[in-house]
């Protein structure tokens, strides 16, 4: 469904690329969209089914469905309120939401996430602040504040996510790249590189699938990325990746050969040789440390 479609279905008759909505209805069935939908639940409950996998939605939980995504409605309760962004067309190409969360990595296994207090707290003042925004129709300049608002709201969320799922050794590291590549134009080599790096580490691991890609020698590619970010192209890939599986042994069910699997390792032992080289702890260690640290 498109967002104009979406937008069309909730009684909404001139869209622009961002709406803010208090409640959202969605159609009976399962649609696929083309835009991101951002969630902050304040009241009650839900249960939606996201890529054929059923979540429930309490209070103070933040939901992201993103373009591509299978979402279906199951059920809402009576009571059930949320603040609600509608994310699509030129808008979201200027937030470069997979930019902004780099946490797309927690998202991707656990879309619809339970936060503190203090979050929801910021969240409900960020809501605050874009009515605000909204009200003045007259501002020129709307469309830039609104903007900046969203930009920096997703980017506290995306230091708060790292720190709550404890990855915030790799994730400072990641955040440290992804600032300084942003002083590159969009068609940077560095730039691209990182780009197919976040679409492609689930299953690729090696410098020269990426040089390939890019059409440059391996050796080049390396040396250009260590100048420009202070880490060599395979180190950053390696990062990328372990960033990956902490995701999934955090935040899945699934058992180490199955993860192993899915992401593609020659063997459940090279998996774990991987992890541990990356971490210092085996896989089934960082998933007990993790279990712990969320009991206490």
């Amino acid at each position: 469904m498109t967002f104009d479609a979406f937008c069309a279905f909730n009684g909404i008759d001139n869209p622009r690329q961002f709406v803010m909505l208090d409640q959202c209805r969605f159609p009976d069935k399962g649609i696929i969209i083309d835009f991101t939908i951002v969630m902050f639940s304040l009241r009650g409950h839900a249960e939606f089914c996201i890529d054929s996998e059923e979540k429930y939605i309490g209070r103070r939980y933040i939901s992201v469905f993103r373009a591509g995504q299978n979402i279906e409605c199951l059920s809402l309760s009576e009571d059930y309120s949320a603040n609600v962004l509608l994310i699509g067309g030129n808008l979201e190409k200027a937030l470069s939401i997979s930019d902004v969360f780099l946490t797309m990595f927690v998202l991707d296994e656990t879309p619809v996430i339970r936060v503190s207090n203090t979050y929801m707290e910021s969240a409900n003042l960020f809501f605050e602040a874009l009515s605000r925004v909204v009200c003045f129709q007259d501002n020129p300049y709307q469309e830039e504040c609104l903007l900046s608002l969203m930009r920096a709201f997703f980017y506290s969320t995306g230091y708060y996510l790292y720190e709550a799922f404890g990855f915030s050794a790799k994730g400072r590291e990641l955040r440290d790249i992804s600032v300084r590549l942003r002083a590159f134009s969009e068609e940077s080599l560095v730039r691209r590189f990182i780009s197919l790096v976040e679409k492609n580490c689930r299953t690729h691991r090696s410098l020269f699938f990426y040089a390939c890609q890019l059409g440059y020698h391996p050796k080049y590619l390396s040396t250009f990325i260590k100048r420009q970010t202070g880490q060599t192209g395979q180190s950053i890939i390696d990062q990328y990746s372990t960033l990956m599986i902490k995701a999934k042994l955090s935040l899945s069910d699934k058992s180490i050969k199955e993860i192993s699997n899915e992401l593609d390792f020659p063997s459940q032992s090279d998996f774990g040789k991987f992890f541990k080289r990356m971490t210092g702890q085996s896989p089934l260690q960082y998933r007990r440390q993790f279990l712990l640290q969320k009991l206490r």
